[in-house]
């Protein structure tokens, strides 16, 4: 693994396994944010740019998920169809 130092830095990375990861399967991806939906509609940008006939749904943490996890987190995940 590597040591990552920004977020910006630390999220192209993810995006890179992710990508990485579902290179030959179909998936659908999934976006989760909390207060940051402009930052997650970009991170869909940049998988749709990367994977054209993807399906990328964004959606909100829950208020109890969010309070824990913090204002400004954004995850990222998928599932094999």
């Amino acid at each position: 693994m590597k040591k990552i130092r920004t977020t910006t830095k630390a999220q192209k990375r993810v995006l890179e396994i992710i990508l990485e990861e579902t290179k030959d399967k179909d998936v659908e991806y999934y976006i989760a944010y909390t207060t940051n939906l402009s930052k997650a509609e970009e991170l869909k940008e940049e998988l749709v740019a990367a994977k054209p006939n993807a399906t990328v749904t964004i959606i909100p943490l829950t208020p109890v998920v969010g309070a824990h996890a913090g204002p400004g987190t954004i995850g990222l995940g998928y599932f094999e169809i």
